[in-house]
Order: structure tokens, then sequence, then C-alpha cells
């Protein structure tokens, strides 16, 4: 089912939130990596509570696969997120910024990439 018209409110708030968090982080980097962090962690909260996800987990086979692809990438953006809030002076040259950046781009792309692959695959090939 889709989201109702107050979950895709909060959709477009904390992906507006993201984008002007980027903007804000050429200027101010550490209030802009603050308010990106939280908004990447409200759209993971938002993503595992209103993704279809959290009901074909149960099924079997590729279905239950890509579930928890999908899951767990989901939980990478929050651990990034959890990562770079925990840090006070987050900034690049930092453990804590690389870590974050590996939670983001191999845990969470990494998930996405082998969650939606055996859909797209076979496409390719057709």
């Amino acid at each position: 089912m889709p989201p109702s018209p107050a979950a895709q409110r909060v959709f477009a708030v904390v992906c507006a939130a993201a984008f002007a968090a980027c903007a804000l982080a050429v200027f101010a980097p550490q209030p802009g990596w603050k308010l990106f962090a939280a908004s990447i962690l409200a759209l993971a909260a938002w993503l595992a509570a209103k993704d279809v996800a959290r009901r074909t987990v149960r099924e079997r086979g590729l279905t239950r696969y890509i579930a928890w692809a999908l899951l767990l990438g989901y939980a990478w953006l929050a651990i990034g997120a959890l990562i770079a809030l925990g840090d006070p002076l987050f900034a690049p040259g930092r453990p804590a910024y690389d870590a974050a950046l590996h939670a983001w781009f191999l845990g969470f792309v990494f998930s996405m990439v082998f969650g939606h692959a055996p859909i797209i695959v076979p496409r390719c090939s057709a």
C-alpha cells in the first residue's frame, strides 16, 4: 500500500532537509554535516517504518533476500548517521568521518546494489 499523504509529506521534508544540509555544509561544515546526519537518520527511520520490506521479509526465496538487503541498507544509513552525530568534530581526516562514509557508501550502497541486482540483471540480458 502506498504511504499516507502525511507520511509522504514527512518524506518530502526529510529529503528537503538533506538537500538543505548539503548546501549548508559548503558554507558551515559542522552544522551542515550534523543536519545531514540527522536527516539521513530520519530517512532511515522513515524507510524502515514505511517500506514494504518489513512485510516481505517474512516471505521465502528471492523476495526475502531482497527485503533483508533493503532493511540492512537502512540499518547502514542509520549507523553512519549515528557515527556522524556522535563525533563532536565530525570532519575529513577524523576516524568517525571515514567510518560514517564507509557505512553510507559501502554498507548502504552495496546493500542496495545486491538487493536490486536480481531484479535488474535478468532484464539486462533479455
